[in-house]
């Protein structure tokens, strides 16, 4: 079982409600960092805009996975993963933002 992000802030991105507080031409870069961390990432576009990226990933093991012999053939996990990425216009203000979710479940059989 696991969690990743490069800062412990980044699990933040799973927050619905702080998803919610981001408002486009009103959100600024400092409100951005306060509710979710430091960026994992920071680009921009070839119009000057500044876009940052997070990202959030929750992976955990089927507990059988761990038995001896019957692991081999029950093994399983899932993974949860979120990527939240902000636009910037140029006085620092959202310009627009996008969230998004996918999850995986994994299994190789059953005994």
């Amino acid at each position: 079982m696991g969690c990743y992000g490069t800062e412990s802030g980044q699990k933040q991105i799973t927050d619905q409600s702080k998803i919610g507080q981001i408002q486009k031409g009103v959100s600024t870069k400092n409100s951005i960092r306060a509710a979710f961390g430091a960026p994992e990432g920071i680009d921009f576009g070839a119009n000057g805009d500044e876009v940052w990226s997070y990202s959030y990933l929750n992976a955990s093991m089927d507990p059988t996975s761990y038995i001896p012999v019957l692991g081999m053939f029950a093994f399983g996990g899932s993974s949860q993963s979120s990527a939240l990425t902000v636009t910037f216009d140029d006085k620092s203000f959202v310009k627009a933002y996008s969230i998004n979710n996918s999850g995986t479940t994994v299994g190789r059989g059953k005994m």
